[in-house]
């Protein structure tokens, strides 16, 4: 009795001084120790990918285009105004490209060295702040009169990293864009409204292929 009444005081003290676990416990608190190497491990690789980057030169930079694909969904249609020439939706924005200086193995050494695991299907998902620190599209909207970003509760963007360097940057926004309609058959016309996306940098055609500043939106 007193045997066992000594022992169960070194596991309490082992305890408090966080240097082991009862058997019972063993397994909860390998996977406790496993989740914080791994979350120590996610902050590391963030940290070891921003080294040296520089946001100003685009994926591939003096290569072929980068090739951008982007899909909107538009989320509402708010309001048109006939006498501003004008319509205002609501959109969700991705843009999908890749940047080689971005790929990362994040669970590497928790599988035992095997080779087959390269970190292709690793995937982190950051907030949209982590937009600031990477080189993304400078695309816009030609015929944009007014916009904004939805920031309820937070800014309504993301940023998912692949293991490859794949980065799709996704926001959500209202925007008012121009429209110049015909009222000529009023009430019984039909407007064409558009869309105009445009980069700020350059706008490439298909057979661009060799310019070291060019990239391609695919649709």
């Amino acid at each position: 009795m007193r045997q066992a009444k000594m022992v169960q005081d070194l596991i309490i003290r082992k305890r408090a001084a966080g240097t082991t676990c009862d058997k019972p416990l063993i397994v909860g608190c390998k996977q406790k120790d496993m989740l914080a190497g791994r979350l120590e491990n996610v902050t590391q690789t963030i940290s070891k990918i921003l080294q040296g980057y520089d946001i100003r030169l685009r994926p591939n930079f003096g290569g072929d285009p980068l090739h951008v694909g982007m899909d909107l969904t538009i989320a509402s249609f708010d309001a048109i105004s006939e006498v501003n020439m004008d319509y205002t939706i609501t959109m969700y924005l991705n843009q999908y490209w890749r940047d080689e200086r971005l790929a990362f193995n994040i669970y590497g050494p928790y599988y035992n060295g095997d080779a087959d695991d390269d970190g292709v299907n690793d995937v982190l998902t950051l907030s949209g702040d982590f937009a600031e620190k990477i080189w993304v599209p400078d695309t816009f909207f030609a015929n944009d009169k007014n916009s904004f970003l939805h920031d309820v509760t937070e800014r309504n963007k993301l940023v998912r990293l692949g293991g490859d360097g794949a980065v799709t940057y996704g926001m959500r926004f209202t925007t008012t864009l121009a429209c110049m309609m015909d009222l000529h058959y009023y009430p019984l016309d039909s407007q064409n409204c558009t869309v105009e996306i445009e980069s700020c940098t350059t706008t490439c055609s298909t057979t661009c292929s060799t310019s070291s500043t060019c990239y391609q939106f695919v649709f």
